[in-house]
């Protein structure tokens, strides 16, 4: 969604997309670690195999759902820089595969496909790559 990967739920008053703990990256992962202990498997390594952060500021025509655009394109650059940051920190974390490289493609976008959103390059043509900041603040 669109809460930064070092919050925690749940503010009271919030504006939506962040009163429930699976909506924060940190609470999942906790959540997720629990369930490892619980079941014997501490010993091993969380992969987030699939996570990242949506806009639709750079992409052109209207984003699928509302809570696409809370994020300006340079927040979600730095959202996830973050957040491999701080799994970094996190000694029960493994690798982690960040969704998506190139789903951005002129028919998602003119579709207003949600996937769209979470691509680092946007290809708006066969011949035309774009690269998205988080794009570029990945390299």
């Amino acid at each position: 969604m669109s809460n930064a990967p070092g919050e925690r739920c749940c503010a009271p008053g919030g504006s939506g997309w962040d009163d429930r703990a699976q909506f924060f990256m940190l609470d999942t992962l906790s959540a997720y670690r629990s369930l490892m202990r619980r079941n014997g498997h501490g010993d091993l390594l969380l992969w987030a195999t699939e996570f990242g952060w949506t806009n639709w500021e750079d992409l052109p025509g209207s984003a699928p759902e509302a809570w696409m655009v809370r994020l300006s394109a340079d927040d979600h650059a730095s959202y996830i820089v973050d957040a491999f940051r701080i799994a970094q920190g996190l000694d029960f974390m493994g690798p982690m595969f960040l969704w998506n490289l190139n789903f951005a493609n002129e028919t998602a976008v003119q579709s207003a496909n949600e996937y769209a959103g979470y691509s680092l390059l946007y290809t708006p043509s066969e011949t035309t790559v774009v690269e998205r900041p988080v794009y570029r603040e990945l390299a």
